[in-house]
């Protein structure tokens, strides 16, 4: 019965937190919550709970990281310098990928790449795995930063309201358990960054070799020409240089 009463009480107590937290945060206290299961399953003779509470863990947490960056990018759209910021980034970015693509698809045909438009945006489109490694990296690293200027406000967020130089430049309304989930987030940005940094190492060679097998096989089929005023064997193809 006190056992009952017990587990009744620390579920009315997590109740209590949960009503608290915002949309992230409840994905970081789940995340915590499965890895504690994971962590008692460690110890019990219950294999697949434990395999299956670290992915159900990696899902929660990824989905944490997620919610801030979506509040983020959300936050900076709603203001005008916001926007300006991001279009520019976007402008810079797809200029970067095309011209990034053209690259690719120079060295592999040795020519001008002016007869391959169709290849050069299909490339570029296969380059968006890249981009999306390359921004998040610099995501998590800018993130180290502003995290350290976070950390500073929420220690200091009473004196700072009451600062004549930053009073109304901080929120009035600070998230609950700021501390702890700042720390939560550290963890978080540390273990993403070695995550990512793993995953280029061991990916991004094949994803290369993958690359440049599919733009090959994209420039034979849809950018080569079958009939042209060129004599060629049977299986050949043409590319129109000038």
């Amino acid at each position: 019965m006190n056992i009952r009463k017990t587990l009744i009480s620390i579920f009315q107590s997590l109740q209590e937190i949960c009503k608290k937290l915002n949309r992230s945060q409840k994905f970081y206290f789940f995340s915590i919550f499965v890895l504690c299961i994971a962590v008692i399953a460690r110890f019990l003779p219950f294999q697949d709970l434990k395999e299956g509470s670290v992915q159900i863990f990696f899902f929660f947490f990824a989905c944490a990281i997620a919610s801030d960056i979506l509040i983020a990018y959300k936050k900076t759209w709603e203001s005008l310098l916001g926007k300006a910021a991001l279009l520019l980034l976007y402008a810079a970015a797809t200029n970067i990928a095309y011209a990034s693509a053209t690259q690719i698809v120079n060295q592999i045909v040795k020519f001008s790449t002016l007869p391959l438009t169709y290849t050069i945006n299909f490339v570029t489109i296969l380059s968006i795995p890249f981009f999306i490694f390359i921004f998040s990296y610099l995501i998590f690293f800018v993130g180290m930063f502003l995290f350290q200027i976070y950390m500073f406000v929420i220690l200091n967020v009473d004196q700072l309201k009451n600062d004549m130089c930053f009073k109304g430049l901080i929120p009035d309304k600070i998230e609950n358990y700021a501390g702890m989930t700042f720390v939560v987030r550290l963890i978080g940005i540390l273990v993403g960054v070695g995550l990512f940094l793993g995953f280029g190492r061991n990916a991004m060679p094949s994803y290369e070799a993958f690359v440049e097998d599919t733009t090959k096989s994209f420039i034979y089929h849809f950018d080569a020409q079958k009939y042209t005023r060129c004599k060629t064997n049977e299986g050949e193809k043409v590319i129109t240089v000038n």
